[in-house]
């Protein structure tokens, strides 16, 4: 993982490059990938080129195809690529970033196979399905889901998270016997 990172600024930090290792090199069977909340400005390329501006159909159309191609890097063999959504958050920049980031993540994701959406927005929405400082979890009880900045995620509400993005994940692997089978088969 890398911190203050995205798609928006290959001058920065570039995904699709390191990505590219990831695979290359680790050849890994799975791949847990969130991005978005820090993708609300400029397009930029490696060079610092302004590709398109926050807010443009140029940028959108740019943006899904980043969003695309961290995907496709990912096609080969048995490799399962689980994007995880932003979740909504306080700030309202941010936010408008999240929720086209996430659209988008979501509709490329449709498209391939290969590629696991994880709606994290949902899972820590409020009632009415957008931002809430606190959510109720699982066992009734109230969480703090922020850290204080609208943004970064409570352990409390990390916890939640992954009691539910785990199982998503194994949910991709889990076989179980056809019916009938006494070998002790597998069928998915």
């Amino acid at each position: 993982g890398k911190v203050s990172t995205g798609l928006a600024r290959s001058d920065y930090f570039n995904w699709g490059a390191r990505m590219q290792e990831i695979v290359t090199q680790d050849d890994p069977e799975v791949v847990l990938f969130m991005v978005g909340a820090n993708d609300g400005q400029s397009i930029l390329e490696g060079d610092g080129t302004v590709v398109a501006q926050f807010g443009t159909p140029e940028w959108t159309e740019e943006y899904r195809r980043r969003v695309a191609g961290i995907m496709d890097l990912n096609k080969g063999g048995a490799r399962r690529l689980i994007w995880v959504g932003e979740p909504n958050v306080g700030t309202g920049n941010v936010q408008q970033a999240v929720q086209i980031g996430n659209q988008l993540a979501e509709e490329e994701a449709a498209k391939r196979p290969w590629v696991t959406y994880f709606d994290l927005a949902g899972l820590v929405a409020g009632p009415d399905g957008g931002f809430s400082e606190y959510i109720t979890l699982s066992d009734g009880s109230t969480a703090r889901c922020f850290a204080g900045d609208g943004v970064h995620l409570s352990v409390k509400c990390l916890d939640h998270v992954m009691e539910n993005l785990v199982p998503t994940l194994t949910g991709l692997y889990a076989t179980e016997a056809a019916p009938g089978d006494t070998t002790g088969g597998t069928a998915a």
